[in-house]
């Protein structure tokens, strides 16, 4: 399975290109921080994780051919759920490099180890969050239809929220990290909340895939 995911990698430099430049960002955006008003440092903050988020997607080509055909999934011996999490071996290698070389980049031009290295911490989580939104599965029916409420019909929402629920659990996760919310709590109690929350958001990818790919097998 790596090496699958490794030659698809090799196949498609422009996404692995643009993992890296987006990575770049990710890194580099703590450091305009101290630099930029207190209306914009949550909006950088946040940004973080959308990155890497996004960095991890663009690794993900060999998880994408199965969500967009499940059929292939037939081909391995894994189960589909563990099938899904296998996807992402590779791609957080790839990303944790990533972001440890220009982390240490960043180091060389002045940054403090904690700035520089922060983003590495969310990579597990940002992973786990592209392997959810990727393995969403078919939009159910009833999602179209929406509910009837005082503020209009809940199906725009609905459907949004299906395509970015990934993406919006890892902001719950990182929020409290990249906004040193967690500031006064002991690092092991950061690093544990980080810890659980990935393992959350992976068990989630790893459900997605067992149901977007079970059908077919």
């Amino acid at each position: 399975m790596a090496w699958r995911d490794a030659l698809n990698m090799a196949r498609s430099p422009i996404a692995t290109t643009r993992a890296g430049l987006l990575a770049l960002l990710a890194v580099a955006l703590p450091r305009l921080l101290p630099h930029v008003g207190d209306a914009f440092t949550v909006v950088l903050s946040m940004a973080v994780p959308t990155l890497l988020y996004l960095a991890a997607a663009q690794l993900l080509g060999g998880a994408r051919s199965e969500a967009v055909e499940p059929r292939l999934a037939r081909y391995f011996p894994h189960s589909p759920g563990v099938l899904g999490l296998l996807h992402g071996l590779v791609p957080l290698l790839v990303l944790d490099v990533l972001v440890c070389c220009f982390a240490a980049a960043m180091l060389v031009v002045g940054a403090e180890t904690a700035t520089a290295f922060g983003p590495l911490a969310l990579v597990p989580a940002a992973v786990a969050a592209a392997l959810v939104n990727l393995y969403r599965g078919t939009l159910p029916a009833h999602l179209w239809i929406g509910y009837d409420t005082p503020l209009g019909n809940s199906a725009v929402l609905q459907i949004v929220i299906w395509h970015t629920a990934g993406l919006f659990a890892l902001l719950v996760l990182a929020w409290p990290v990249v906004t040193a919310a967690l500031i006064l709590l002991p690092l092991w109690m950061q690093a544990v909340w980080l810890l659980v929350g990935s393992t959350l958001l992976a068990c989630w990818g790893g459900w997605r895939a067992r149901n977007a790919l079970a059908m077919e097998r």
